[in-house]
């Protein structure tokens, strides 16, 4: 009987050969050119569906930007969030609650949320509009020299239609939604420095609360005049415009500080429902430039507002110290060279003035000045058709302390500040009263409505007890007042005893400059040791 025998099965796999290993590479190579052509043809189709796309809106749509630097951006804004256009997106910036305007949306339901939640605005857009389909996109531009948490950029709005006129409907909408979300607010729109190197500059916008035209406490009649005066200049284009003359008015507000100039202002732009643009002319990055720039932004149908205008102008303290200054550096001309003082303001009287006539002849513009030094203005300024309205302000009087008295506290304020067993019943014939006692206790024009609505704000809910302390607090304010009258003629007394005997050092250099030297040191000596004193005093 045969017996056959089986080899063992040995583990160590065959060797492939040279034709295995071709065909295996073989095989990664073509998956690999396989996935490189599925992904270059995916991304020609992209690319195809992208042309047709722009062929498409290009042919069938009416495409229109807007930029941040226009007054028309707000509006635009206002309407994507008044119909949640971005609320369905995924990606937010969270921001603090502020007044400053923002592209955000809420998704909180409380009353007053806490924080805005900004869409990053990566992907486009589509929602559907009396009956027309719109897609918007946003363009973020990263400014690395901005300091502001929001975005800045342009935003395109494209309509599927033929018609150009529904994009007129469609921003006359958006304004409409704009000023009812602003009607209980006043838009400021502040410059602000990032544009100093690129183009937006009325970005920074903020809102205040609105307030009424009464709570602004004035001499009666005053608010009264100016708002008939504006009302009439704003209803009169027409007239205007037919009898040839430039539609144009400026008004200057001036007085004492706290007198309530700017509070003027807001009040009379919550009134008329307008916007207002302010502009700081002390800022360090305003210059010529800068500032015919801003102004040619501000639209018609506004309030353009200086504050404080003459800090263009030096003041009397800032002459005497820079006398001070050059006579002391007189001696040493690289100390005076290097040493000059900067002005308060980069911008020059003949570009504020060119920049004033620039604005006055915008239709409808409102130029608003105010400044509490009338003097130091120079009188090329004040001419009419620059000026034509001079509003002054004073310190308080008796009657406007006691109206201020009776705004603070409505009739029913002694119901939740008098004692049970007060005697004195809660009418308003007794808040009559206390105002008449409050004001009584005020002497003329001798304190502001700011420093009077101080005082008031530490009693809000105390009337009896303003009323009854208004003499006390009245004299310790004046005690101090006459302090800094003193410490201020000591600071006038030093600069000028430095000024003379610099003078007189001078004058003996030039007369005999070895023998002046060693005496001029004793006269300087002596000058700094009554400095010392009257600064230890």
């Amino acid at each position: 009987m045969n017996t056959f025998t089986t080899p063992p099965t040995s583990s160590i796999p065959p060797n492939p050969g040279t034709s295995g290993i071709f065909l295996t590479l073989n095989s990664y190579v073509l998956d690999t050119v396989r996935i490189i052509l599925l992904g270059s043809l995916m991304e020609a189709g992209r690319k195809l569906f992208e042309w047709l796309a722009e062929r498409f809106t290009f042919r069938y749509a009416v495409s229109v930007e807007f930029n941040q630097a226009d007054p028309t951006y707000p509006w635009i804004v206002q309407f994507l969030t008044h119909h949640e256009v971005w609320r369905r997106s995924k990606s937010f910036q969270i921001g603090a609650k502020t007044s400053r305007s923002r592209l955000g949306v809420t998704l909180s339901r409380k009353d007053k949320p806490l924080a805005d939640y900004i869409p990053l605005y990566d992907i486009p857009q589509l929602f559907y509009w009396k009956g027309y389909w719109v897609e918007v996109r946003c363009d973020r531009q990263e400014d690395k020299f901005s300091v502001v948490d929001q975005p800045k950029g342009r935003i395109y709005l494209s309509v599927f239609t033929l018609d150009v006129s529904i994009v007129d409907m469609l921003v006359n909408e958006a304004k409409e939604i704009y000023l009812s979300a602003s009607i209980a607010n006043v838009v400021i729109h502040v410059a602000d420095s990032e544009a100093s190197l690129f183009h937006p500059v009325w970005n920074n916008v903020k809102r205040k609360a609105r307030r009424p035209l009464s709570s602004v406490v004035l001499r009666e009649g005053t608010m009264d005049s100016l708002l008939y005066d504006v009302r009439e200049f704003l209803g009169a284009e027409a007239w205007y415009i037919n009898a040839g003359i430039p539609y144009r008015r400026g008004y200057l507000l001036h007085g004492p500080p706290g007198t309530g100039k700017s509070s003027t202002i807001y009040a009379l732009a919550g009134e008329l429902g307008v916007d207002i643009y302010t502009l700081s002319l002390g800022s360090k990055f305003v210059d010529d430039s800068y500032l015919h720039r801003a102004v040619s932004g501000v639209p018609s149908g506004s309030i353009f507002l200086i504050e404080d205008i003459d800090c263009c102008f030096p003041s009397r303290e800032d002459e005497e110290e820079e006398a001070v200054r050059l006579s002391r550096s007189a001696n040493n001309r690289d100390q005076y060279e290097t040493g000059m003082k900067q002005p308060k303001s980069q911008v020059t009287l003949s570009a504020l003035l060119n920049t004033i006539d620039g604005v006055c002849s915008e239709d409808g513009v409102l130029f608003f000045a105010t400044t509490n030094y009338m003097d130091r203005l120079d009188p090329a300024l004040l001419r009419p058709g620059r000026v034509d309205y001079k509003l002054e302000y004073f310190l308080t009087s008796q009657d406007q302390a006691s109206s201020l008295f009776r705004r603070f506290y409505p009739g029913n304020a002694l119901a939740n500040s008098a004692p049970a067993d007060s005697e004195k019943p809660a009418t308003p014939s007794v808040i009559e009263l206390l105002s008449e006692k409050f004001g009584a206790g005020i002497p003329p024009n001798q304190f502001s409505t700011a420093e009077l609505q101080g005082y008031l704000l530490l009693h809000k809910e105390h009337p009896v007890v303003a009323a009854d302390g208004i003499e006390a607090w009245v004299k310790s304010q004046l005690v101090s007042r006459e302090e800094r009258k003193e410490r201020e003629r000591e600071r006038r007394e030093r600069l000028m005893a430095i000024y003379r005997i610099d003078s007189r050092e001078r004058e003996d250099s030039g007369s005999d400059q070895g023998s002046a030297s060693g005496d001029s040191g004793v006269v300087k000596i002596e000058a700094e040791e009554k400095a010392e004193g009257l600064n230890s005093n």
